[in-house]
């Protein structure tokens, strides 16, 4: 597989750059799913309380 990355000579600025833009990409990834997660966490002790709500 061919990468961007894998083009650019990698002491050069855009080097440089490119890797940072990857690295801010990952890392918002990273946070989307743990968002993500919470999320669901959230909706589901929701359900869990309505659940208990609604059978007493």
């Amino acid at each position: 597989m061919y990468l961007l990355e894998d083009s650019i000579i990698p002491q050069s600025a855009v080097f440089a750059h490119v890797r940072y833009a990857m690295d801010m990409l990952k890392n918002y990834g990273d946070v989307y799913r743990t968002i993500q997660q919470e999320e669901d966490w959230i909706t589901e002790k929701i359900g869990e309380t309505l659940h208990k709500i609604a059978s007493s």
